[in-house]
């Protein structure tokens, strides 16, 4: 890969990773196009940094809010010099329980990495991930946010970031489309699904590592660093506009056209590997 693949690459991955639609696809699209063969573990540990960087810089403000809120909580009401925000406070009881799921999904990553990656595999799972997209416009939209949003709904959505563990469908895709299906309000389901996203990158980041000691990265050198700085960089600008994008919809049209664009990508990945 050299530093033209590697900026296209990065700014793709991360634009593509704050949408619902599979970065991992995408990432897999453009390697195939380039002649670029198994991803450098490297430069997909440095994408996911600057993926959870972006993240945690632009819900500063509200991680800050379910920290304090997480803090408050572990202390008996009478103690507590401050009053506790209830919003918040079940925000975090949200969060704790589609975490949970999340992870329990994410940890099967391992056990299905063998189909990562594979181009003729990718078509169905990004014909699933269209089908979800397309699942909360047939209902009507709701109002529910964290002063009234069932457990339920948190474990679904922790369900819908889980099935990111297939190459080809987004993780904030499947949370965004279950939680939409049950009511929640667009845009509180997005910011869930974003800050969802963090421990799943998290987690991410532990299987790079894992693949780096096992041998899937590249041979080390410092051109290889650079190049790999030069993605995540790339990753971080992308990311950026990609959740600037997210929150213009959420407050304008919805998400329905990703839906749309998840089954054009799985035609031209048939399309692709019936000419490979």
């Amino acid at each position: 890969m050299n530093f033209l693949q590697s900026l296209i690459m990065g700014l793709v991955s991360g634009f593509a990773e704050m949408l619902p639609v599979s970065a991992e696809a995408h990432r897999t699209l453009l390697r195939t196009f380039f002649g670029i063969g198994a991803e450098d573990a490297v430069f997909r540990l440095f994408v996911h940094l600057a993926c959870l960087i972006t993240l945690n810089l632009f819900y500063s403000n509200d991680i800050l809010e379910l920290r304090r809120a997480n803090h408050l909580m572990k202390i008996p009401p009478r103690r507590r010099k401050k009053p506790l925000d209830m919003a918040a406070a079940n925000s975090v009881k949200l969060l704790h329980t589609a975490v949970t799921v999340m992870i329990v999904f994410r940890l099967f990553t391992m056990v299905l990495s063998f189909i990562g990656g594979k181009l003729n595999l990718l078509p169905a799972a990004l014909i699933v991930n269209g089908s979800l997209l397309l699942i909360p416009g047939l209902v009507r939209s709701g109002n529910m946010d964290s002063r009234n949003m069932p457990k339920m709904n948190g474990f679904l959505m922790g369900v819908g970031a889980g099935l990111g563990v297939v190459p080809g469908i987004s993780p904030v895709g499947g949370a965004l489309s279950l939680g939409l299906w049950q009511g929640v309000d667009r845009r509180y389901g997005l910011k869930f699904a974003h800050i969802l996203l963090i421990p799943a990158l998290g987690v991410e980041m532990i299987f790079d590592v894992i693949s780096m000691i096992m041998g899937g990265a590249a041979a080390f050198s410092g051109m290889g660093l650079l190049i790999a700085i030069a993605g995540a960089i790339a990753a971080g600008i992308g990311c950026h506009f990609g959740l600037k994008l997210m929150h213009f919809l959420a407050q304008k049209t919805g998400f329905t056209l990703f839906a749309y664009y998840s089954w054009g990508a799985a035609l031209l990945c048939f399309v692709l590997f019936l000419m490979i």
